[in-house]
């Protein structure tokens, strides 16, 4: 169930407060970024915590663990990096996003400071190898869930293949240009290759209905997909 967006103002205020009083002139900035920006109804907020100089990072997270514990009104995702770790963006990423992360990122909103991802970004062919790899990720977990390997995951949406196909596709189309969202992206991959899914593979999606063995082939029609563009990109980057 998602939280009403009654919540970014107060408690993201709140917490800014919180964190100015005590990393003091330690802290660099405060940003805002996900589905709380997009949407009215979200699930978390995505806040992201720049230090200057890392002086005592397990008092640092004592502290944003004691501000993760004492909000419960709001999900809270919060990540703690150090300037030092963002200034390369080629070799910047955000869990398992890659580098292309920092485009949404400089679009956070800034609630404290300033935000060093408008400054900088990553390489286009960073950007590629970042999104390249995401794909793989899921097709390769795929293939191991056809195979009935059992993987360990938090994920427990009966809508799973559904969604993560649409993250497949999501980034296959990032690889062209900007989307908002997973449902723009369905768009412009129809539009692109209207012809990549049969009539039946469609109302999968759609239905969201089905299996690893329903969704394997689409899978690996957009891996492939992937691959072509990847090397369009860097035979032209080279």
């Amino acid at each position: 169930m998602s939280h009403s967006a009654i919540y970014p103002p107060d408690v993201t205020k709140n917490i800014t407060k919180k964190l100015q009083e005590h990393f003091d002139d330690n802290l660099h900035s405060v940003l805002l970024y996900g589905s709380s920006l997009l949407y009215k109804n979200y699930w978390d907020l995505d806040l992201m915590i720049l230090l200057k100089e890392k002086k005592h990072p397990k008092k640092d997270l004592v502290f944003l663990k004691k501000i993760f514990k004492n909000h419960k009104g709001a999900v809270l995702d919060l990540q703690l990096f150090y300037l030092k770790e963002v200034e390369n963006p080629d070799l910047f990423s955000l869990d398992a996003h890659g580098a292309f992360f920092s485009s949404i990122l400089a679009k956070a909103n800034v609630l404290f400071g300033e935000n060093p991802f408008v400054l900088h970004a990553p390489s286009s062919q960073i950007i590629t190898v970042s999104l390249i790899n995401r794909i793989q990720r899921y097709i390769f977990q795929a293939r191991q869930e056809y195979l009935g390997i059992v993987r360990h995951n938090k994920d427990r949406n009966p809508k799973y293949h559904q969604k993560h196909l649409l993250r497949t596709i999501f980034d296959l189309m990032l690889l062209f240009e900007p989307c908002k969202d997973a449902d723009e992206a369905e768009v412009l991959f129809y539009i692109r290759y209207p012809n990549a899914f049969s009539t039946q593979q469609k109302t999968l999606i759609e239905t969201s209905k089905g299996d690893i063995s329903d969704f394997i082939e689409m899978y690996e029609i957009v891996y492939d997909i992937a691959l072509e563009i990847s090397k369009t990109k860097f035979s032209e980057q080279s």
